[in-house]
């Protein structure tokens, strides 16, 4: 049986220490731009849900501006706000 030559006892070593270095540089270069992008989804999701709950909230104020009148102002139906139905008294004019 013979033995392998003199320089796989330098070759082996160094190749599989250089497989380790560019393994820990490439997988650290990776998990960084993995953090990257997962800070900029964090950042979009939040950015989206602000325009979301501002919409919202535009949504629900300009529904609620137009479903309450004002006394004095007049509805849809064209009848006054303030006004009473006929035949029932407003303590408020006796």
């Amino acid at each position: 049986m013979d033995l392998p030559p003199t320089n796989h006892l330098i070759y082996i070593p160094l190749v599989l220490i250089l497989g380790v270095v560019f393994g820990f540089i490439w997988g650290a270069r990776a998990t960084q731009e993995a953090y990257r992008l997962e800070a900029r989804r964090t950042e979009e999701v939040a950015k989206k849900k602000a325009e979301r709950q501002a919409a919202r909230k535009a949504a629900a104020e300009a529904a609620a501006g137009t479903a309450q009148a004002t006394p004095g102002q007049a509805t849809v139906d064209g009848t006054d706000v303030g006004a009473t139905p006929a035949g029932s008294s407003n303590k408020a004019d006796s």
